[in-house]
């Protein structure tokens, strides 16, 4: 469990450390998304993140939003597919 935890807290912390170009309408995507993780509905984050790559396939951090949220959902092939 706490290797677990620790995983989730690390993807998590590398998450809110990215950045890059964002309009007005992914920047309300990412903030719904960040809120729904906070709440603690991952399915929910990934909705909005899933929505978000594919609305924005060049965003790199739809992407690693997404493959955070797959990581806490332990979905970890899919997740390796988003970070690449």
């Amino acid at each position: 469990m706490r290797r677990i935890t620790a995983w989730s807290g690390a993807a998590l912390a590398i998450i809110m450390g990215l950045s890059g170009p964002v309009t007005a309408q992914t920047t309300d995507g990412f903030a719904e998304g960040e809120r729904k993780a906070a709440a603690g509905d991952i399915k929910g984050a990934l909705v909005v993140y899933e929505d978000l790559t594919r609305s924005h396939p060049d965003s790199y951090r739809a992407f690693a939003h997404l493959g955070g949220m797959q990581l806490l959902d332990q979905r970890y092939a899919d997740a390796v597919k988003s970070f690449q």
